[in-house]
């Protein structure tokens, strides 16, 4: 085991440096000279950003503590959760605000293609990719768009039958499952995250007081327009936590591999330089013979990654095993592609069971009713939509397929938002270059 781990260690600790450099690099030509504070989204990064630089000094001057750095990255998962929770409830508005464009859009072409004509291109796309994996993606990207009109019941059925699939699967893919679902039906965000954004708040709220039914042109394009900065600042967001939960996962891989790695000289003093040349800059401007640096990390990571595939697979969670085993693990979950992975390693696997789906599945429907009472049409049609998306295919044949498609349009009589649907269908199908027919 010793040996196994000093190999894993050696390689995975190469790799972090190199990564964190690399990333380390962009982050630092990004970040802003001076934080205005006065916008809550600013006044946060400037925390993040100060405590990442912390910790980052800490590792250069090896006393980089552990479990400060486990706290901090549990704190910027915390926050990509509440900007995913806040992303899937703009989408949703932005999915019903879409659906309601061609009322107030009169320059918007009207499609000369039949229901039926349009019901053998969507079948035409689905099955022109051979990959199995491909083909249930772009089903469940046809049911994030077609028209929605289910009863709550029968959408209820619908999830109750696709969350079957995950019996006899591991728990873990029924807990990422029922979170998506959740995400999606506007039930994981909590009224105390939405404290931490007053501005998202804010946005939020206008859309809430929303009539669909009473709905004009001005209060139209107005909430458009709040999606739109919405959406803007949540991207942002997004690529900024992720960036930096990347980099304090590289942080951490490098604590805890760095004492017992071993080392190539050269690699680690060209890292090593950067990244102390990078903190005292500190949003300054990066001089050219920092940038020079670089060169001297090209290829190292793929280089690095490559040994990582070759090396044995890490044991499994045992009672009673070395420190080694448990690391092992870790560095295993860090050097995924799952970069806000759990890195809790001594939690056995186990087998779902009916009666968990159907605790899970009833706990959603307890979550998800409230949320059903209280939303306009429109938006729990968004609601159905985004979450059945997210579902795995239940479909045994075309002919289930091509009926959905039917019964998705034949059922729904709003000219308007039949029109919307296929358009971003289209959008979606030009999106992977498919030609139509």
């Amino acid at each position: 085991m010793a040996g196994q781990w000093k190999k894993q260690a050696s390689v995975a600790y190469g790799y972090a440096l190199a990564r964190l450099a690399l990333n380390g690099f962009m982050y630092f030509e990004e970040l802003p000279s001076e934080y205005d504070v006065s916008k809550d989204a600013k006044s946060k990064q400037k925390w993040v950003d100060e405590t990442f630089q912390k910790l980052l000094g800490d590792l250069l001057d090896g006393t980089l503590d552990l479990e400060c750095t486990v706290q901090f990255r549990s704190r910027i998962q915390n926050e990509m959760a509440e900007v995913i929770a806040y992303t899937d409830c703009f989408r949703n508005y932005e999915y019903a605000l879409n659906r309601v464009e061609r009322r107030f859009d009169d320059t918007l072409p009207e499609s000369d293609v039949s229901d039926e004509e349009f019901c053998r291109e969507v079948l035409s796309f689905i099955t022109s990719v051979k990959d199995a994996a491909d083909m249930n993606r772009r089903i469940q990207e046809m049911i994030g768009q077609l028209p929605v009109r289910f009863t709550r019941q029968k959408y209820y059925g619908m999830v109750r039958e696709a969350l079957s699939v995950y019996i006899g699967a591991d728990g873990e893919a029924l807990e990422n499952i029922m979170y998506l679902l959740r995400t999606g039906g506007m039930v994981e965000l909590t009224e105390e995250q939405k404290e931490n954004y007053p501005e998202l708040r804010s946005y939020l709220a206008e859309l809430e007081a929303l009539s669909f039914r009473t709905l004009t042109k001005e209060a139209y394009q107005k909430a458009s327009q709040i999606v739109s900065l919405a959406s803007e600042m949540l991207i942002a967001l997004s690529e900024y936590y992720q960036t930096m939960q990347e980099m304090v996962n590289d942080l951490y891989l490098a604590g805890l591999t760095g004492a017992d790695a071993v080392r190539d000289a050269a690699q680690e003093s060209c890292a090593m330089n950067i990244l102390r040349g990078l903190l005292e800059t500190k949003g300054g401007e990066i001089s050219e013979e920092l940038e020079e640096q670089l060169c001297g990390l090209e290829g190292v990571q793929e280089e690095y990654y490559e040994k990582y595939q070759r090396l044995d697979p890490v044991p499994e969670y045992q009672e009673g095993e070395d420190a080694d085993a448990g690391r092992m693990r870790q560095v295993d979950l860090l050097m995924s592609t799952s970069t806000f992975v759990s890195l809790d390693t001594k939690q056995a696997k186990h087998t779902v069971e009916t009666a968990e789906v159907d605790r899970a599945f009833e706990a959603f429907v307890r979550k998800m009713d409230p949320v059903f009472q209280n939303c306009q049409k429109p938006v729990m049609r968004a609601v159905m939509a985004t979450t059945l998306s997210t579902l795995p295919v239940c479909f045994n044949s075309l002919d289930e397929i091509r009926n959905y498609i039917r019964n998705s349009l034949g059922g729904c009589s709003d000219l308007a938002e039949k029109e919307a649907c296929k358009d971003l269908i289209h959008q979606l199908m030009e999106s992977e270059d498919y030609e139509m027919l």
